[in-house]
């Protein structure tokens, strides 16, 4: 993580530490599902009455309720500051586009900063937001289920910590190949990018010399390419899915082989047994939801550094540039914060460099403004 990203978090700290807090709390309460679910097997098999076990149901009702409402403000906390951050980081990055020299953008390619500023972007608001939050949920929830099922048997518990991990070494193995992947699509998609605004920019020429069908064919065929690239990305990601199944229903086996053993010689209950089971889908549920975020993984790692020194139009000054983009976020000369333009750091919609042979800002620097001032989606 870059320091730059760092410094939007501690800014939002307190945000942060609600929504982790409200988290743990959740997760403790979801733990105490199975010890009740539990209680019950264990009273059934004693013969309880059915007016008996009403008790425990209304328990196990309290309690999902209670984690259903923490993990709401949880998420609100969380999810909402990450938009937050979002918002911000855009506002930061077009304003930083603004005071760049016209040389800055004659060596840019805008597809660059339209990648830059909505799909790069999105993954880092994926990462701060889902990322955080289902990583220290997976962690805490990880703690209290292996401290109980340590408590109801240990061979039991090694056994599936023999198993479980061979689903993480999947996903580690796998993990970069899918984020070199990805990185291919996002720079086949600023390709499309600036092709289309060079279109649009340079249509006159375009229709001038007939280029059409040959420019069709030509966008058509990125497109192509980037389709290409993301079916190769979603058939490895494919592969995932049924590692993980072989590896979670190996653990299945296991599990009722040895504790269907266990509860047969009377070393565990029948409900500790249903207890166990409860703490290992926790565990399940929670490894899934790990690879379903497999995008926090694919933080853009491109650093392209751009220097572009020239003499400032109409005055003799000297100006700098040179940004170097930390996936979403660009570092200003000398690692220098960004200044806020207007209240709260909201940007204003100006145009402050000159583009050459037009009045206009090229159509994908129009883009870009949309997507910045949250006109459009």
């Amino acid at each position: 993580m870059s320091p730059r990203l760092r410094s939007y978090l501690r800014r939002h700290a307190r945000s942060y530490a609600i929504g982790l807090l409200l988290g743990t709390a959740s997760a403790v309460l979801l733990m105490l599902g199975p010890h009740v679910l539990r209680l019950a097997v264990d009273a059934i098999a004693a013969g309880a009455s059915p007016f008996f076990l009403l008790r425990y149901a209304g328990a196990l009702i309290g309690l999902n309720l209670a984690v259903w409402i923490l993990r709401y403000y949880m998420r609100m906390h969380i999810l909402g500051i990450s938009r937050v951050i979002e918002y911000e980081i855009r506002n930061d990055y077009f304003a930083h586009l603004q005071r760049m020299h016209v040389g800055f953008f004659q060596h840019t390619r805008i597809g660059d900063l339209m990648t830059r500023a909505v799909s790069d972007l999105s993954t880092v608001q994926r990462f701060i937001g889902p990322g955080i939050m289902h990583f220290t949920s997976t962690v805490v929830m990880a703690v209290i289920a292996v401290g109980f099922m340590l408590t109801i048997d240990l061979t039991l518990t090694l056994y599936m910590l023999v198993i479980l991990p061979l689903v993480s070494l999947t996903f580690v193995v796998l993990g970069p190949l899918i984020h070199g992947q990805y990185e291919s699509v996002q720079e086949q998609f600023s390709v499309i990018s600036a092709h289309a605004q060079e279109n649009f920019s340079g249509i006159r020429v375009i229709k001038a010399f007939a280029q059409e069908p040959h420019e069709a064919e030509a966008f058509a065929a990125h497109n192509r390419e980037y389709i290409r690239r993301n079916l190769a990305v979603i058939k490895t990601e494919g592969a995932l899915w049924p590692l993980m199944s072989f590896f979670l229903g190996l653990a299945a086996v296991v599990l009722l082989w040895q504790g269907g053993q266990a509860v047969i010689a009377g070393r565990i209950t029948l409900g500790q047994f249903v207890q166990f089971i409860g703490y290992l889908g926790q565990l399940w549920t929670r490894s899934s939801c790990s690879t379903r975020g497999s995008s926090t993984r694919r933080m853009p790692r491109r650093c392209r550094p751009r220097a572009e020194r020239s003499s400032s139009a109409g005055s003799g000054s000297r100006t700098t540039a040179s940004p170097c983009c930390r996936g979403s976020t660009c570092a200003s000369p000398r690692g220098r914060r960004w200044p806020s333009s207007g209240p709260r750091g909201r940007v204003r919609p100006r145009w402050s460099v000159s583009f050459h042979g037009s009045s206009n800002p090229p159509q994908g620097v129009s883009w870009l403004t949309a997507w910045m001032c949250g006109g459009t989606g």
